[in-house]
């Protein structure tokens, strides 16, 4: 896209449809106690065709990196790639080529569980991910479970 002023109607169209997507994943994110079912179901293995793809722990702190790192504001422009989780999530220098390759390999394995859970989808023709509402609604049920919920029920419970 050009930066002159005859590509302006196209810069508040995308502006338009960002905002409109950012929006829709905000209210998107429901309440917690009326997803206590698919937050049961994440934690299940999943069989993707001839995969099978094992649950997720909400409550470990490798899956809460990954549930915050998913759907942040900043992918929903364009999407998300491998690269881009493996900065968020590793850093952006990892080392060596061979630390590089493992890093992109569990990401891979990442998205690919992701993607067996309905929680992303690939965006057609591109390496690019987006976050489907079911996505955005369960990630943000799972991560307000572990922040907000737990610490004050474990409080009261001690």
């Amino acid at each position: 896209m050009g930066k002159s002023v005859f590509h302006l109607y196209r810069y508040t169209e995308v502006s338009k449809s960002a905002n409109e997507r950012y929006l829709g994943a905000l209210s998107a994110v429901v309440p917690l106690h009326d997803c206590i079912k698919e937050l049961e179901q994440l934690a299940q293995p999943v069989q993707d065709g001839q995969n099978r793809h094992t649950g997720f722990n909400p409550l470990s702190p490798e899956v809460t990196k990954v549930f915050e790192a998913v759907p942040g504001g900043a992918h929903s422009i364009n999407g998300f790639r491998n690269k881009d989780l493996r900065n968020l999530l590793f850093g952006d220098n990892t080392g060596s080529p061979e630390e590089l390759k493992k890093a992109s390999s569990k990401i891979t394995r990442i998205i690919r569980k992701l993607r067996a859970h309905c929680l992303i989808s690939k965006i057609s023709r591109s390496t690019r991910y987006k976050v489907t509402e079911k996505g955005y609604r369960i990630l943000g049920a799972s991560l307000e479970m572990k922040k907000k919920y737990l610490p004050t029920n474990m409080k009261n419970a001690a």
